[in-house]
This record gives structure tokens, sequence and C-alpha cells, in this order.
């Protein structure tokens, strides 16, 4: 990950959702499908949900159990959901465009209804500006996933030049022996999608969740995309060994750009906005050589017009959230929060005791 993304204290935890080049991308139902419990959470903008998994989580912590927080990729300071690890429960935000549903309600989960919590005549009053603002959301994300798209046909144009260059036996020799440290200490086990990355209304946000946790980061330089490559053989050879890891993609084309196995605690990842001390950085040239004066100027123009348009879409995210702020304003002045509340203490006392 590079110096475009602002890094931001992931509280140990991921998204699970992102807003890339191919649209918007949900990855809930592999966290939620290994869950004994799930709690679906109904409501709109400003209604609370966030607020009521974060007390939710508070709870677990002052009984010193382990949770992970699951933060809104659109906007990274609220939540999209929370699991308890140990109990195997979870708590999803079920609205669009994350929409869930419990498969067995009543069963394997159920449906938290904050809509019986707001004052419908007062939501109807404000109907034009709501509908209004809501258009405004839904034009801003489509100009923004346009233009993400537009980055990611760019970024497919300069690998069409890279990839013929590439000695990719030596990308498998060097996959080969980073993953052979790793081996040793990793646990059998699958793929976990753990992304860390995303574009939202705050531009884009790297969690550093992953970093935190590692004992050992390998960093590898971006090289005219090379280092996705050598991240994908990375990811292709832990999977034949059935290696318990998680890859978290990026934002833009949904390649990885990073690996992280949690038993050596060690990240192989895309550069960084931030490096940890004693991060080792890889460069990839060895692999690729220097290309010919002629491809190296159509690959720098390339990547200008890919940053580009990355900078263009940041833009248009980020013009989404005053929309989005009034829309939350105006539900939260029609909401009765200490019904929130009142559940709040029902559900804790269910799962607490």
């Amino acid at each position: 990950m590079t110096e475009e993304y602002k890094l931001q204290n992931g509280e140990g935890g991921c998204f699970a959702c992102i807003n890339s080049g191919q649209g918007f991308r949900s990855y809930f139902d592999t966290f939620l499908g290994k869950m004994q419990y799930v709690y679906v959470i109904k409501g709109g903008p400003g209604t609370g949900k966030s607020g009521f998994m974060r007390r939710i989580r508070k709870e677990a912590q002052k009984r010193g159990e382990e949770s992970l927080p699951i933060f809104c990729s659109s906007d990274p300071e609220s939540l999209d959901g929370l699991i308890l690890k140990e109990r195997r429960i979870a708590f999803v935000d079920g609205t669009s465009p994350h929409v869930q549903e419990p498969a067995q309600p009543g069963v394997d989960g159920e449906i938290l209804n904050f809509g019986e919590f707001w004052e419908s005549e007062r939501l109807g009053s404000e109907r034009e500006e709501i509908l209004f603002l809501a258009r405004q959301k839904a034009e801003g994300y489509r100009r923004g996933f346009s233009l993400l798209a537009a980055a990611q046909k760019i970024q497919e144009a300069k690998y069409s030049l890279v990839q013929p260059r590439v000695d990719f036996p030596k990308l498998g020799k060097w996959a080969r022996k980073m993953l052979s440290a790793v081996v040793s200490k990793e646990r059998k086990g699958e793929k976990q999608i753990c992304p860390m990355a995303s574009m939202g209304m705050e531009g884009a946000v790297y969690l550093d969740s992953q970093q935190e946790m590692a004992g050992e980061i390998r960093s590898f330089q971006p090289f005219y995309g090379v280092e996705y490559l050598l991240l994908e053989e990375l990811e292709r050879q832990a999977e034949n060994q059935k290696l318990s890891f998680s890859v978290s993609p990026d934002p833009v084309s949904l390649r990885p750009e990073s690996l992280f196995f949690p038993e050596s605690r060690t990240l192989f990842r895309r550069g960084a906005p931030c490096m940890k001390e004693g991060e080792r950085t890889v460069s990839l040239r060895p692999a690729f050589g220097m290309p010919p004066a002629e491809c190296r100027k159509r690959l720098h123009r390339l990547e200008k017009e890919e940053k580009t348009l990355f900078r263009l879409s940041e833009e248009e995210f980020e013009r989404i959230s005053e929309a989005h702020f009034t829309l939350e304003e105006l539900y939260g002045k029609a909401m009765d929060f200490s019904r929130v509340d009142e559940l709040e203490r029902r559900i804790c006392h269910k799962i607490f005791g």
C-alpha cells in the first residue's frame, strides 16, 4: 500500500466490503459462514447501528473476550459488523448495499429492526430532502466507481506491457523461498479475505491492524505492477500448501495487496503509507530488469494516468460525505435512542448473562 493511502488505527479489525474498480464487493459471507448466531441490524443512516455494536464490543472487552471489529468501507469511523470470536456470534449492518438476512430466523440469527425506534411521520415530513440526498449519494458512487473502473483499465494496459518481460520462474523461486520460513510455523487452514484497504468518504484508507500484529514485514516496492504478480504467486503457493492466511484485496483491481500469516506473524505487502520499524523492503527489479526506454516511457505515462484517475475517484467518494452526514442528521433527529439503549441492555444480558 503506497503513500496515496491514509493510515488508520484498525483496532485489530478489518473491512468486509470494498468500493472497487469492479463496483461494490462484499466479503461478509466469508466471515459469517462460521458463526453460530448472527444478529442482522436493519435501519437507516444515523440510527445508531455502529454505536450499538461498539458498546457490545466494549462489554465483551470488559470480560476479556476477543472480538473483531469490521469497519465500514465508505465511512471507516463506523462499524459495519462485529464478531465475538469465542462465542461465534456476529452483529452485522444488514442494510443496503451489504444486505444480509438470517438463513433460518430464530435458529441461526435474528433481525434487530431499528426502524421501530424512529418517528415515521417526522421522516415523512423530510421526504423530498431525504430522497434528494439519497440520489446525490447514488450519483456520487456511480461516478466514483466509474473512475476506479477506468483506473483498473489503465492497470490492465500496464500489465500487458509488463508481463511478457517478467521472469516468472524467478518469481516462483522467490515465493517458495519466502514461504519456506513460514511453512514450519503456520498451521494448516484456508484463505480468508480480510480487506485492510478501502476507498470511501475519507478518501483512501489503510488499516494498521495487520502491521501491528506482524513480527516480520516484507514490503515489495512498487515496480510497474510486478509486486502484484509476486503477491499472486505467494497466494497461489500458500493455497496449494493449504496454509492458514488472510488476503487483503487492492481497492482498484481486487488483486492481492497483502498476505498475512497469523501463526508466524509474517506480513507480505505492496509498499506502505507508513513503514514500520524493522520492515524489510524488497526490490523487484531483478525479476524484471529495466525495460527498454520506449516501454518505460509508455509505463510512466500509464502510471501517471492511473494516479490521476485514482485521485479523481477519491475526490468523488469524499464529496459523498456531505449528503451522507446530512442524512444521518435527519434520521438521528427522528430516533428514540433510549429504546436503542434498552435493546442493547437486553441483548447484552442474553449474551453475557
